[in-house]
C-alpha cells in the first residue's frame, strides 16, 4: 500500500535526527583532536622562547665569570615584551647556582592535555649541556638538583 503525503514535500522527524546524530558523533571526533593540536601549537612556542632564554642565559654565563648565580629574567638580555607579554605561559628562572639554571615556562590555567601542568625545565650544566624536561608539576619544578 503506498501512502501520498497530500502535496508535501520535505524531511521527516526521523531523517533530520539522523543527520543531527551523525554531525554530533563527527563533532565529538573532532574537536578534541583540533583542541590537542591547537595545545601541541602553544606548547612548542613556549620551547621555542625557552630556547631564546637558554640562549640568553648561555650569554649571561659567558658575560659574568662562567657563573649563572644572580641570574633572572630582568638579567636576561631579551625583549621583556615576548616574555611577560605572552598570557598562556608565566616564564620564570626558578633557581641560578654556579653550575646551573633552571628556566621554566608554566601553562597558566589548566592545562588542555591530561591532568599534568604543562612545563618546560631546561638545565645548563656547567659544561654546557643542556637537558630539558617537560610535562613536570609545577611542584616538581622547585630547586637546582
Amino acid at each position: 500500500m503506498k501512502t501520498v503525503r497530500n502535496g508535501r514535500s520535505g524531511f521527516t522527524l526521523l531523517e533530520l535526527l539522523m543527520v543531527v546524530v551523525i554531525i554530533a558523533i563527527l563533532a565529538s571526533i573532532a574537536v578534541p583532536q583540533y583542541i590537542r593540536t591547537v595545545e601541541r601549537a602553544r606548547q612548542s612556542e613556549a620551547v621555542a622562547m625557552l630556547g631564546q632564554l637558554r640562549n640568553a642565559a648561555i650569554r649571561f654565563r659567558a658575560e659574568f665569570n662562567n657563573d649563572f648565580t644572580g641570574l633572572t629574567l630582568a638579567r636576561l638580555d631579551v625583549n621583556p615584551a615576548e616574555v611577560s607579554g605572552n598570557p598562556l605561559f608565566t616564564y620564570a628562572v626558578v633557581c641560578a647556582d654556579t653550575d646551573e639554571v633552571v628556566i621554566s615556562a608554566t601553562r597558566n590555567g589548566a592545562a588542555a592535555i591530561g591532568n599534568c601542568v604543562a612545563s618546560y625545565v631546561i638545565d645548563i650544566s656547567e659544561n654546557g649541556t643542556i637537558e630539558g624536561r617537560s610535562c613536570q608539576s609545577a611542584a616538581a619544578i622547585g630547586s637546582c638538583s
